[in-house]
């Protein structure tokens, strides 16, 4: 087998060794696999318990988007105020990231 393929073969494998992982800290909220009342719970709780400039780091089975607003309004700031980004990290796994204002 030529090297280029080989060595095609070989990234592709460790691509595969890693997918269906999240990377992201270890005070990430994880709210995956809960009932509706306890995911804005539980991020409701760490997101008031940072102080402005810290990180919050959220990690959903779907999309999140919508939390955003949610989090502009336990802040009582605008939603501008936030960078929010969004990415998809894995098929059934979505990662939030902001800093609470």
């Amino acid at each position: 087998m030529p090297d280029p393929v080989a060595d095609l073969g070989e990234r592709t494998l460790d691509t595969l060794d890693g997918a269906g992982t999240v990377d992201a800290p270890d005070d990430a909220v994880d709210i995956r696999g809960l009932q509706p009342e306890k995911r804005k719970a539980r991020v409701r709780e760490r997101f008031e318990a940072l102080d402005s400039g810290q990180e919050f780091v959220l990690i959903s089975d779907r999309d999140p988007t919508p939390v955003g607003s949610f989090l502009s309004r336990l802040a009582e700031t605008p939603r501008s105020a936030f960078d929010v980004e969004v990415r998809r990290a894995t098929p059934d796994a979505w990662v939030l990231e902001t800093t609470k204002p």
